[in-house]
């Protein structure tokens, strides 16, 4: 679900209600290469055509300029994963989303948040 804007502006809003931090792992890959992949790599759950054609045509790219798509990483298969700066950006304090001017944050979660987040989704 995470090709769709919504759904991660969404993360974004609960990330920033549970006063945490995150970030956008993306993977840039060329659809075609993708279908490659999945069709000759011999997966057992590999996705059926129609799924992936469809989600391949739908895929809406991260926005280094949208707050929710901050901070953004593209992972590539030529260049190195810069895994310090990904976990610089989830664990640095003072890297959480700031509260929006207009809205009181909702109260934080308890502990069963990731039950209730799974629920959900």
């Amino acid at each position: 679900m995470n090709y769709i804007k919504g759904f991660r502006y969404e993360l974004y809003c609960l990330a920033r209600n549970a006063q945490t931090t995150l970030c956008l792992v993306f993977c840039d890959t060329d659809p075609e290469f993708a279908r490659k992949v999945c069709d000759e790599g011999g997966y057992d759950n590999a996705f059926p055509i129609e799924l992936f054609e469809n989600y391949a045509t739908r895929m809406e790219r991260p926005n280094q300029g949208q707050r929710w798509d901050k901070p953004l990483f593209h992972l590539r298969l030529d260049e190195e994963t810069p895994m310090d700066n990904i976990a610089n950006a989830i664990f640095s304090v003072g890297s959480k989303p700031r509260d929006p001017v207009s809205t009181k944050p909702e109260e934080l979660f308890d502990a069963n948040f990731v039950f209730e987040l799974d629920k959900a989704c």
